[in-house]
């Protein structure tokens, strides 16, 4: 089972996948450390058991590698308030070689910083603010200078479990945070840059972060989404190893899937499966058939089995919780149990490992296992409202009837509450369904529907940071409208499907998708010319020559756009066809080929000349004399 920890990060050795994260960490820390003006923050955030203090972990080893002095908090459930004054005082202590020791006792102020203060204990917050920013700032770029001078180049600060702030009513230290990265990245009373190479690389939990995120305007965000197959057979095969198992690859698909592809889940029940092979070290189709699959499936309700009735008291007030923690009392009033008599349960829960305790603080261990009791016991209006019309809405798409308005507004008035709460599980819920809608939808021949669905389905799963899923489910719809000569629809998902890939960084892929959108747009705009339909013909035509001019592609956007301006010409449209023989002479101007520009121009005067349109003539002849002066050729 020491194989399948799941209680626990990722080691550096059993570490896979997340290259896209690793890459936009390292990007934004080198434009920091460079002393490019940039943000001088990251929040890393994703759902619970998703892999965040993994990637941190990562991140820790990346940032040393970089000749980047490291310093790594985690926001803890006592004494939360003295974290940034203990932040300033560490900082300080890195050029001198010595290691940092926090104070055991602590005077009314901060040493170095104020001590963050509850919203109630603030009067004047602007005052206290400013009070901060100053102390927090004193002499910091000195000290970076001593940084530089020691051979590295900044600071990255690494703070865990950030959302814990919000628990505890201090999410002034969020207003904190914000001021300082402001500060370090403007100008000093002198007007000198004050650019100081510090970077702050924050987690959060997803159900917190759009709130944290609408203080934080001026971090840069890094979602952390489920594995790809790839990555997440990587994952499990290392832990067989490590536990002597060799799983049959249908077999590890398929628990993998039914983990939802999250890290911690696909351990979870890799352990389970660890401890139930009746002694067998091969785990065949059969054994899986027979007597794991169902039991894995559970999931987490596996957890609940066999525990007492005061245990299962207790689990019911936690799922009742706005927040994964509570003290002693709360929880006594909660489950309804006597003082002592509840203190016995929990410690009773804590030797299991299912409960943990800091300080007079008892919490689930696990924010996943929390996330399950509230989907199980607790409150759950959104999940259970929108899991009761995605059922009805799926069964009328499968029997070929389209989803009513009523219904849909309900839905999507559901998913609008999940994301302002940062609840990962409904949106994946409705994400899923919006999917499987779509694929009845299209099987109907209800394109308008089935292109409305997949839109709505592609934009959840990037909400909850699942942009690969996106990218992969909107660039097979773009496939399955062009195979059916649909090609209004496949150029609007197409360009959706550019933009999830312009998130992963794929620029490969971006490149060949924007080539693709060109020529569907100037088979579009063809089609455009035929009907006489020249206002829609010109903005197919442009988009064309927008797309083929980012790619680079300068010789097939000549092409384009001399047929654009002479077909323009054959019908008579004057007005665009001296647009589009302007957007040709700035091609190759843009090439640096005056002479031929100055020629495109000229030629094209003289056209409109011999058939009386002197009026575009004239223009031409004035862009001609404006970007390519007398002896410019």
């Amino acid at each position: 089972m020491a194989s399948f920890d799941y209680m626990t990060p990722c080691s550096p050795s059993n570490f896979v996948g997340r290259k896209r994260e690793i890459d936009l960490f390292k990007a934004q820390m080198d434009k920091v450390m460079a002393g490019e003006e940039t943000a001088k923050g990251i929040i890393i955030h994703g759902r619970s058991g998703i892999g965040k203090t993994s990637l941190i972990n990562k991140l820790v080893t990346v940032a040393q590698n970089s000749s980047c002095y490291v310093i790594s908090h985690e926001i803890p459930l006592v004494g939360a308030e003295y974290v940034l004054d203990d932040l300033r005082a560490e900082i300080e202590t890195l050029p001198k070689g010595k290691p940092f020791q926090k104070p055991t006792k602590r005077g009314k102020k901060g040493k170095k910083a104020p001590f963050v203060k509850r919203s109630y204990e603030i009067i004047d917050r602007e005052k206290y603010l400013a009070e901060f920013f100053k102390k927090f700032t004193k002499k910091l770029d000195g000290n970076q200078k001593k940084v530089v001078k020691k051979g590295m180049k900044g600071i990255v600060v690494f703070i865990d479990n950030i959302e814990r702030f919000l628990f505890l009513d201090l999410d002034v230290a969020f207003d904190i945070l914000k001021g300082i990265c402001d500060q370090i990245t403007t100008v000093d009373k002198k007007g000198r840059p004050f650019n100081i190479p510090i970077l702050f690389v924050i987690s959060a939990w997803e159900r917190y972060y759009p709130k944290i995120k609408y203080i934080l305007t001026n971090f840069e965000e890094i979602g952390v989404p489920t594995l790809n197959m790839a990555d997440a057979n990587e994952l499990l095969m290392k832990h067989e190893t490590g536990a002597g198992l060799s799983i049959d690859e249908e077999v590890r698909e398929r628990l993998i899937e039914t983990s939802l592809n999250v890290p911690q889940m696909i351990l979870y029940n890799g352990g389970y499966i660890s401890e139930n092979r009746e002694g067998v070290r091969e785990i065949t189709k059969d054994l899986w058939n027979e007597k794991l699959e169902a039991d894995v499936k559970t999931g987490f309700d596996r957890e609940l089995v066999g525990i007492s009735e005061g245990e299962r008291k207790i689990m019911q007030a936690f799922s009742m919780e706005t927040v994964n923690f509570a003290d002693l009392v709360k929880i006594s009033q909660g489950s309804g149990l006597q003082l002592k008599e509840c203190e016995a349960e929990l410690n009773n829960l804590i030797s299991k490992k299912m409960i943990s305790k800091e300080a007079a603080y008892y919490y689930i261990t696990l924010n996943a296992f929390w996330e399950h009791l509230r989907n199980s016991l607790g409150d759950i209006a959104i999940g259970a409202q929108a899991k009761g019309i995605m059922l009805v809405a799926e069964d009328d798409a499968e029997n070929g009837r389209l989803f009513s308005d009523f219904l849909h507004d309900e839905m999507e008035r559901l998913r609008t509450d999940a994301v302002t709460a940062g609840l990962v599980a409904p949106i994946e819920l409705i994400a899923r369904g919006y999917e499987r809608i779509f694929n009845s939808c299209f099987r109907y021949k209800y394109y308008n529907a089935s292109f409305e669905y997949i839109l709505l389905a592609g934009e959840s799963y990037v909400k909850i940071n699942e942009i690969e899923k996106a990218s992969l489910i909107l660039e097979r719809a773009t496939n399955m409208f062009k195979a059916n000569d649909l090609g209004d629809y496949a150029r609007d998902v197409l360009t959706k499907t550019i933009d999830t890939y312009q998130l992963l960084g794929d620029q490969t892929k971006v490149r060949e998708l924007k080539l693709d959108l060109a020529q569907l747009s100037l088979s579009k705009a063809e089609e455009n010319m035929a009907t006489n339909n020249f206002p829609l013909a010109r903005a197919n035509y442009s988009r064309a020559q927008r797309l083929l001019d980012d790619v680079g592609e300068t010789d097939q956007l000549i092409n384009m756009i001399k047929t654009a301006a002479d077909t323009f010409m054959e019908k008579q449209e004057f007005f665009y066809a001296w647009q589009f023989y302007g957007k040709l002479s700035d091609v190759y101007l843009k090439t640096g080929d005056n002479s031929t520009a100055a020629s495109i121009l000229k030629q094209a005067a003289d056209k409109f000349t011999s058939i009386g349109q002197n009026k575009f003539a004239d223009k031409l002849n004035e862009q001609l004399s404006k970007k390519i002066p007398v002896g410019g050729t």
